[in-house]
């Protein structure tokens, strides 16, 4: 599968929103989430803008849990699932 640059970023840039808006959601600032990631500020305020590289499927599942959401979503935020999956596969958190 080709994915083009432009492409790839909005991806990002999805996921991007998707972090900030749970994150704001929970209360947190980014450096309390980077807290909790064992991250710096500066890389969760990066992912935030879209402007960070694809986080590896082990730093989704850390994110996932901090922000308390389902790997899925996460997963569906940067488009490496699509957001069909049957109800009774359930999602796993």
């Amino acid at each position: 599968m080709n994915v083009t640059p432009a492409a790839f970023v909005s991806d990002l840039v999805n996921l991007g929103r998707f972090v900030r808006a749970q994150r704001r959601q929970l209360g947190l600032t980014q450096a309390q989430l980077g807290v909790l990631l064992s991250w710096p500020q500066e890389r969760v305020s990066l992912l935030e803008a879209g402007k960070s590289g694809t986080p590896s499927l082990k730093a989704l599942a850390t994110l996932a849990s901090a922000l308390t959401v389902a790997r899925a979503d996460l997963l569906i935020a940067v488009r490496f699932l699509k957001d069909s999956i049957p109800l009774e596969h359930g999602r796993e958190t």
